[in-house]
């Protein structure tokens, strides 16, 4: 993963979890700022009680611009909040303070993450996991915070066929879904279409 890479995944794995308090015992669940279900039309020029609640606290601070994406930092009005440290999938593993592996019980739709280090993790939707009974892609986007101690995690298989150990754990190798597979997992579409995607994608590319 190249640099400019790996430091717009910082910054967007920073910002959306400025929303977050450090104290949250579910950083390793799906961060969500509205609530659940269908929410009624807003009406124009009314604020939302539910957007007011989220920024309170919070401060906008300078863009970052990664070709046509532009980010803007959220951060908290007190200046004395420290910053949170975060790595991605790539150096966790670097630095040996991420572990993935399968359960006790192979399940092809879970795996169980161990963030071991200092820093929280941040896991985005569409990275292929490589090795394992077979290759899985991250289902949805996830921050690991320090010491999580074994969290289950949800991912589709993208490696048809093949179900036996190569390698205990899993490594990334900076490897992510093509965009219209990816559109795919982010929709929660059933195992059979991420096949099915995999396998027109390969095609396309002559893989």
């Amino acid at each position: 993963m190249n640099a400019s890479r790996r430091s717009f995944l910082k910054l967007l794995g920073t910002a959306g979890t400025a929303t977050v308090s450090a104290a949250t015992p579910a950083l390793a669940d799906r961060i969500r700022v509205l609530p659940e279900g269908d929410l009624a039309p807003g009406v124009l020029g009314q604020e939302s009680p539910d957007l007011a609640r989220a920024l309170a606290g919070l401060v906008l601070g300078p863009a970052a611009t990664q070709g046509a994406l532009s980010v803007l930092w959220l951060r908290a009005a007190d200046a004395a909040t420290p910053p949170i440290e975060i790595l991605t999938l790539d150096e966790g593993r670097a630095q040996g303070t991420l572990v993935v592996t399968e359960h006790a019980q192979a399940s092809v739709p879970e795996l169980i993450a161990d963030n071991r280090g200092k820093a929280y993790v941040l896991l985005l939707a569409g990275e292929i996991l490589i090795g394992g009974k077979q290759n899985r892609v991250l289902r949805e986007d996830l921050l690991l915070p320090p010491r999580s101690g074994p969290r289950s995690i949800g991912v589709y298989c993208v490696e048809q066929g093949r179900w036996n150990e190569g390698r205990k754990d899993f490594e990334s190798r900076g490897s992510v879904l093509q965009p219209s597979v990816r559109s795919e997992v982010l929709r929660r579409a059933d195992q059979s279409r991420i096949w099915s995607g995999v396998t027109t994608a390969s095609r396309s590319l002559g893989a």
